[in-house]
């Protein structure tokens, strides 16, 4: 991630006006800035797709798949995270390949539809193991590749910010980005909950209801697509691209007279 940001020891701010404060007018900025929002939205179906789904893990094997197969949900988890791992790898790459924005959307892509497919899978079957290791091989690093890019599309939405408004608020925009993404999260958890006591879920039963079943699956596939899918939208509108960006820190290199 350290690679794709940039930080800038100069910074120049904005005068301090009379009957108002810079922390009033960084707040105000953010507010109008409307590539934060965008990605805002990106961030926040990301992290659905990740806690939705990490959640549901821990349900799906013991009521789906049973404690008679040789892979745990504690394996099948660490698989996942060293496929995240992975997947970093390959975020600077292909960013400066096709752009930030391409990159993420066709990330969160591959997971709409790599974790759609993990509904299909036949869980009676060693076969059906093996697929759902694929599918969190593949999930889990386009989640990687993802991951970086997130902060990385903030500090560009901080430059914008400063070109626009005349004023650097990189640390109001990544501590009100990262405190509204921790609400992502939160929703994510509360949504598991209440999809689970919605479709019928009772600890105390071993086998439980075809209809509960389902539902579990679905937030082990579908659910977990539809957050990606919510970040595709976001991204499509989103209006910082590989070219306007070069455009943006052209015009700061002039204004901290670098260029």
């Amino acid at each position: 991630c350290f690679v794709m940001t940039k930080e800038h020891v100069k910074i120049e701010r904005k005068p301090q006006t009379e009957g108002g404060s810079s922390i009033k007018d960084d707040l105000k900025a953010l507010v109008s800035n409307g590539p934060w929002w965008l990605m805002l939205g990106a961030a926040i179906g990301q992290l659905l797709c990740g806690s939705i789904r990490g959640g549901a893990a821990a349900y799906y094997f013991a009521n789906i798949l049973g404690a008679n197969i040789f892979l745990t949900c504690a394996v099948y988890l660490t698989i996942g995270e060293i496929g995240q791992m992975a997947g970093v790898a390959f975020a600077v790459p292909l960013s400066e390949k096709i752009g930030k924005r391409n990159t993420f959307m066709a990330a969160m892509a591959a997971v709409v539809l790599f974790s759609s497919l993990i509904w299909f899978i036949p869980t009676g079957t060693a076969a059906g193991i093996w697929w759902l290791i694929a599918l969190q091989i593949l999930v889990s690093l386009a989640i990687g590749v993802a991951a970086p890019l997130t902060w990385s599309m903030f500090a560009d939405v901080a430059d914008y910010s400063e070109l626009k408004n005349g004023s650097n608020s990189t640390g109001l925009i990544f501590s009100s980005s990262s405190m509204a993404q921790k609400f992502g999260g939160a929703i994510g958890g509360f949504l598991l909950l209440a999809l689970l006591g919605a479709f019928g879920y009772n600890k105390d039963l071993a086998l439980q209801a075809p209809r509960t079943l389902g539902a579990i699956k679905a937030m082990m596939s579908f659910i977990p697509a539809i957050g990606a899918a919510l970040s595709i939208l976001a991204l499509s509108f989103y209006p910082l691209t590989t070219r306007k960006m070069n455009e943006v820190q052209a015009e700061l290199k002039k204004k901290r007279g670098e260029a």
